[in-house]
């Protein structure tokens, strides 16, 4: 039936399910007063192999998968062969940059292409099982002459980090000196230290922001079932409390037995939860910082705990003493006779 639509009766063939119109569609066009869109995150590319040329699709993405087209870009030349003018043009044009309205440049950390290029070299060797064995995450690789590696690539260096150190005072000479030498390389990137630092700053506040929330929700959710544990024990014990009374125990013998009733219980649960709570963060912090988050290091939350403790102890205080306060409105022969009913 498709093939009838299409090539009989000359129209197109519509698929069965939602669509969007092609207004709709129209007017969700935007018009960049720059380069890249200020909400792109990052720059990835496709390359669409033909026989005589090379597609490219750049595209910035943005949070919830959003993404904008940035460039599309056609290299011809013959790409049978690695070593054709075409695939150097290809590598030149995956080093370059591309700039946001405030300055900032993005690289492109990510290429997806339609073809494989298979090229036969000479490896010194394979590494064996044993170091494998010894050198974790090593396995399946091989070593290869430099040289040969080199010639596969457009930059003229192995190094996929540099680490530069200076002196306090001639950071900022450093810096410039080195600026102006990625202005020459594009495929070259500057992280400083105090960038870096700031970074982390700025990940470990957030991490340390949702924890917290986290951290409070679970406690007053903690503290609202202590206290409906605690007005649940006395108000079910009122006749009780009306018997011990009527034998003989004044209303502060009463209240002393309540208090030290809650504040066990609290003493009992603020130290299972300090004691769970520190352990499970020292464990979670270290396997943070094992996996790369250099910044995660734990520390014991003092203020939370003594504010947490603190609540704690405040809340059997009050339900007691407003409880007793209500007892105390009603005649010992009245709450005696809720026994009988």
């Amino acid at each position: 039936m498709k093939v009838w639509t299409n090539t009989e009766m000359g129209q197109t063939w519509e698929e069965d399910g939602e669509s969007i119109e092609d207004d709709v569609l129209l007017e969700r066009r935007e018009t960049y007063d720059c380069e890249v869109p200020e909400d792109v995150m990052y720059i990835t590319v496709g390359v669409d192999t033909q026989d005589d040329r090379f597609e490219i699709d750049v595209v910035g993405w943005g949070p919830e998968y959003e993404s904008w087209g940035i460039k599309y870009a056609v290299l011809y030349g013959d790409n049978s062969s690695i070593e054709n003018q075409v695939w150097k043009d290809l590598d030149t044009f995956l080093l370059q940059t591309f700039e946001k309205q405030d300055g900032t440049k993005l690289k492109i950390i990510c290429t997806c292409s339609s073809k494989m290029v298979e090229k036969d070299v000479t490896i010194l060797g394979i590494l064996n099982d044993e170091y494998n064995l010894e050198n974790d995450g090593l396995e399946g690789w091989f070593l290869m002459p430099e040289q040969a590696v080199l010639n596969w690539l457009s930059y003229d260096s192995l190094n996929a980090h540099l680490l530069v150190s200076a002196d306090a005072d001639k950071e900022e000479t450093v810096q410039e000196a080195l600026a102006e030498m990625l202005e020459k390389k594009s495929g070259l990137n500057l992280e400083t230290y105090a960038g870096r630092k700031a970074v982390y700053e700025q990940t470990a506040s957030q991490m340390f922001a949702a924890i917290s929330g986290l951290a409070i929700f679970i406690m007053m959710f903690s503290i609202l079932s202590m206290m409906n544990t605690l007005i649940t024990n006395i108000v079910t014990r009122k006749q009780e409390l009306a018997m011990l009374e009527a034998i003989g125990m004044s209303k502060v013998q009463i209240r002393k037995m309540l208090l030290g009733e809650s504040l066990f219980l609290v003493f009992s649960a603020v130290g299972v939860t300090v004691t769970i709570g520190t352990l499970s963060g020292y464990v979670l912090s270290n396997m943070l910082y094992n996996m790369g988050a250099f910044y995660m290091a734990f520390r014991f939350p003092v203020k939370l705990a003594l504010i947490y403790a603190g609540v704690l102890t405040a809340v059997p205080l009050l339900i007691t003493f407003v409880s007793m306060h209500s007892f105390s409105k009603e005649a010992l022969v009245e709450r005696l006779r809720g026994m009988e009913n």
